[in-house]
């Protein structure tokens, strides 16, 4: 033992008389090293990131140990075993971030005193927009997520706005917008698209000033003395904050508002020298609800200064990379499982996917993926099998109109296929593929037995 103590101090010399940052991260993923040059770089003690826990997320740079050590995690990849070169990032330096590549060797056993990856860092920064070469797309996304966080960083926070589609970077101007400008707001969209998201990231999200409670009513269960009770007693809250500090109601589901109470708010938001900051979501404009007569326009106009209409997710495909991405990212970061991204196979599924259930539906899915996902991507063969079977129907609904189809035949080729992928996925049980497909098992068999599978 004490000739390997020695040997790995003279390693530790040797490495910190270098001029190239070196660290190791152990094998519970705990930087266990990190020499001066590691330290000059991010600027700071490096006695500070010794056993800091490297998460795999493109999390806000910040001088907190975890935070910090989040940029220098080695990639899945790398911490499954392999040799390979990726790109680190410190944090925030003159409006910039700092990003190096690196090169992450697996370390045997007996080479250290304990298993890991040993990263060695380039000398040159990159620049700003210089891009990470001809990485694996799962890798560009990765980088596409943190750069995305680094421009929303002084502005507002916006942790699932991400994409490039025109849809979503007209959203994330208008939340801007409304962050700065402290307007009376209205997000619409279908129920699962984020609405209650954007609205705390509105009132939440300009950096440059701390902000007043938002209080969220239920407008669907609202009457008229309910929410006249609610609004005086959020104003009499109200006037013990601080003035650079208001508060907002959070009116969710605005348009099912009772029509005695649409009076009693109309009445308030009339009222001389009395201000009443809303932000407020719907499912469908307030203007096109007051045209049907269901919704009082005075108040339409009142409401909706701004307003945010959230697309459904099925109609900005282009962005479901990077959400998807993002959200991986956000469950590494919860410091449970280490995963690395999606092969192009499964991006292409869940962007073709229609997502009835929008961005709730998608948060729940990858949930469910990083816990049972076996490998370090997320591959097709981790999708649930309704990603599979949606994409089959639309290769149907591709066939062309000349050529008959036979029903009988086109179903049991489909039902054939989702069978034989759910009993892959489950490794041959027929009880665990019956769970998972939601029928009995002896349903199941009866199936297998009339399909011919597996003969």
């Amino acid at each position: 033992m004490a000739r390997t103590s020695r040997a790995t101090q003279d390693l530790a010399r040797q490495l910190n008389a270098g001029i190239l940052p070196v660290y190791i991260v152990g094998e519970r993923r705990r930087i266990s090293y990190a020499n001066d040059a590691l330290g000059r770089w991010l600027g700071v003690d490096v006695g500070t990131l010794v056993g800091a826990r490297c998460d795999y997320h493109a999390g806000d740079a910040s001088e907190h140990p975890d935070r910090m050590a989040a940029g220098l995690c080695p990639p899945p990849d790398a911490l499954a075993g392999r040799q390979t070169t990726a790109v680190i990032a410190g944090p925030i330096a003159d409006e910039r971030m700092l990003r190096r590549r690196a090169t992450f060797y697996p370390l045997a056993p007996d080479e250290v005193e304990s298993a890991g990856t040993l990263v060695i860092v380039d000398m040159v920064d990159l620049a700003q927009d210089e891009s990470v070469g001809a990485a694996a797309e799962h890798v560009q996304l990765h980088e596409a997520v943190r750069a995305y966080r680094q421009a929303a960083r002084h502005t507002y926070q916006v942790r699932r706005l991400v994409g490039q589609g025109a849809a979503i970077r007209q959203i994330r101007s208008q939340v801007e917008l409304a962050a700065r400008s402290g307007a009376r707001v209205v997000i619409v969209g279908p129920p699962g698209s984020g609405r209650e998201h954007v609205a705390r990231t509105i009132h939440y999200g300009d950096a440059r000033q701390e902000t007043g409670p938002l209080v969220p009513l239920d407008c669907a269960v609202l009457d008229a003395e309910l929410l006249q009770s609610s609004i005086t007693a959020f104003v009499r809250h109200c006037a013990d904050q601080p003035r650079s500090q208001p508060g907002r109601l959070l009116l969710l589901d605005v348009d099912r508002l009772a029509r005695d109470a649409q009076a009693e708010l109309a009445r308030f938001l009339s009222l001389p020298r009395f201000e009443l900051q809303t932000v407020a979501t719907a499912t469908l404009p307030l203007m096109l609800c007051a045209e049907r007569a269901e919704f009082r326009e005075d108040l339409g106009l009142a409401l909706a200064t701004l307003e945010i209409r959230l697309p459904p997710l099925r109609d900005r495909p282009e962005d479901i990379p990077a959400l998807a991405q993002l959200l991986l990212e956000e469950l590494n970061a919860a410091g449970r499982r280490q995963l690395g991204g999606f092969t192009p196979e499964a991006l292409d599924q869940l962007s073709g996917y229609p997502w009835p259930g929008q961005v709730a539906e998608l948060v729940s899915m990858i949930a469910e993926m990083h816990r049972t996902a076996e490998g370090p991507l997320l591959t097709h063969r981790d999708l649930p099998s309704r990603i599979g079977l949606a994409g089959d129907a639309d290769r149907v609904g591709t066939a062309p109109d000349e050529q008959p189809i036979q029903l009988d035949l086109l179903l049991d080729e489909v039902e054939r296929d989702v069978i034989e992928r759910t009993l892959r996925q489950t490794k041959g049980n027929k009880a665990a593929a019956a769970r998972q497909l939601g029928v009995s098992r002896p349903r199941l068999l009866r199936r297998i037995q009339q399909l011919k599978i597996g003969e």
